[in-house]
């Protein structure tokens, strides 16, 4: 005769195995919209700090299931960043067009820092918010991530820029030949130190759209930030020497990929699913 089965044993609620709680590789999650730490309470229910819906926290990370606060802030922030470069971009034709026709001046020296100046400042508003925190993420990424790198990079930018408008300003303004040196040796030296600024900010910046393409997903994106980190420097600096067409084809390039990735952040807004790029690649989820 067979032995039956023993009759069910009922599991508490508190007990690791109840039905109630995630699985076990999925208990140490945050909340969507407020990062709270959402280890040991159920798969349903409201968040205790905020009140989002804790199943929604449980899913997998990807951008579709992201915050929507998060997912507006990822937009908003590029769309300043792709505005600001195509007024780079712009400025730097017609400064080509002027310094061939007329020659440099003074006051066009000025000029071109107050423009410089102001697209610092979108560019800060833009990065800083296209980098805000992920709340289900944050407690899990480093100090030391390509989000931190991004924020710290574009204040010290902003910064640099507005020290060296006012080195230009002095240099323009003063009489003194010794003090003339001193502010044209300031504005060479900011110069520098904004370049180098400029190059970890995008190295940062092609790093975290490499971490946000997996989150698409995106294999196209992330393919070509591979390939960018080095051709995109490679035609800034070599590409320079041809009629300063380099520059200018590195931003184009630079501002199509970043372009793209706004396209499936507003696609994924739009329909609360994984952005479907008609004929573009995406990784397998």
């Amino acid at each position: 005769m067979d032995t039956p089965f023993p009759p069910a044993t009922p599991v508490s609620p508190d007990s690791p195995d109840s039905p109630d709680l995630p699985p076990p590789d999925l208990r140490d999650r945050y909340c969507i919209q407020c990062a709270y730490h959402l280890a040991g309470l159920p798969i349903t229910g409201p968040c205790p700090e905020c009140g989002t819906p804790v199943e929604l926290s449980f899913r997998e990370p990807t951008l579709a299931n992201a915050s929507p606060v998060y997912l507006d802030a990822l937009k908003s922030g590029l769309t300043l960043v792709l505005n600001s470069i195509l007024v780079t971009v712009a400025i730097n034709i017609i400064a080509l067009i002027l310094v061939f026709s007329i020659g440099p001046s003074p006051a066009f020296n000025i000029i071109a820092e107050i423009f410089v100046l102001a697209l610092s400042a979108v560019g800060l508003l833009g990065y800083w918010l296209f980098t805000q925190p992920d709340p289900s993420q944050v407690a899990l990424e480093k100090t030391s991530s390509a989000r931190a790198i991004v924020r710290i990079t574009v204040i010290t930018g902003a910064a640099l820029a507005a020290l060296s408008f006012m080195a230009t300003l002095a240099g323009s303004t003063l009489s003194s030949p010794n003090a003339l040196a001193i502010a044209s040796g300031l504005s060479g030296i900011f110069s520098i130190v904004e370049f180098v600024t400029a190059a970890v900010l995008f190295f940062g910046v092609l790093r975290y759209s490499r971490w946000l393409a997996t989150r698409i997903p995106d294999e196209f994106l992330l393919t070509r930030s591979k390939r960018y980190m080095w051709l995109l420097p490679l035609l800034y600096t070599v590409g320079a020497l041809a009629l300063f067409l380099g520059p200018l084809i590195a931003l184009v390039l630079y501002w199509n990929f970043l372009n793209r990735l706004r396209t499936h952040i507003r696609s994924i807004i739009a329909s609360g699913l994984p952005a479907n790029l008609k004929g573009r690649a995406r990784l397998s989820t």
